[in-house]
């Protein structure tokens, strides 16, 4: 039987402080009720934390299991699929002779990868279901964004300056994706077009997957 797993991560500013999640839609005891897992980090990127969430949700399944992997970073699908046969032919450098970046955490995928047959899956990410989204994956997306919420708060209250192109906090505790563009700033708080102003809170868009022709700048 293969397992199902979906992953994501979420970044608050690009750098900044980030949160990483994984789902097991019908868990690993066979009684049908869904895993979940996710952690923060306090200073990292978009693609760690992606990086960060395959792992942990490989790993999250026993070793020799078949696994599919489902997740919206085309950086995680394309780098094991693409990439990683010419990395490894290079000594670990790109096709532009640099060391590939975020190279600890590939490597590491790539070794929990490697004891379990894996088939990596794309999905559409922060869609609604009638366009192409995944209830699943929105459900990565809310306990990724959640824990680079509360890494932003620890951030913040420790002092740490916080920097991001778009802040706005959501009643419902989501990172807010609407251009900076939208965003005013409100007496008392931040606001985000279309949602009412909170008062002591921030959370920030995570940074948009780089181009296709910009991936090797940063892989």
């Amino acid at each position: 039987m293969t397992m199902l797993v979906y992953t994501d991560g979420a970044c608050v500013g690009n750098p900044g402080p980030g949160g990483w999640a994984y789902v097991l839609p019908v868990g690993d005891t066979g009684d049908g009720t869904p895993v979940e897992a996710s952690g923060g980090e306090s200073r990292t990127t978009n693609n760690q934390m992606e990086l960060t969430a395959a792992i942990r949700g490989l790993a999250a399944t026993p070793a020799g299991t078949a696994v599919e992997l489902a997740t919206d970073s085309q950086y995680v699908v394309k780098g094991m699929t693409e990439w990683l046969p010419g990395w490894l032919r290079n000594g670990w450098r790109n096709s532009k002779k640099e060391p590939v970046a975020n190279q600890d955490l590939w490597r590491e995928l790539v070794a929990v990868a490697s004891a379990r047959a894996v088939t990596w899956r794309w999905v559409k990410g922060h869609a609604a279901e009638d366009a192409g989204g995944d209830a699943w994956n929105h459900r990565c997306d809310e306990l990724a964004s959640a824990r680079a919420i509360e890494a932003t708060a620890a951030a913040i209250a420790h002092g740490e300056r916080v920097t991001a192109a778009c802040i706005a906090v959501v009643s419902n505790g989501r990172m807010c994706r609407r251009p900076a563009s939208l965003l005013d700033r409100a007496r008392g708080g931040l606001v985000c077009a279309g949602h009412a102003p909170v008062v002591g809170a921030v959370a920030v868009a995570a940074a948009p997957e780089p181009r296709e022709d910009a991936y090797h700048r940063h892989a």
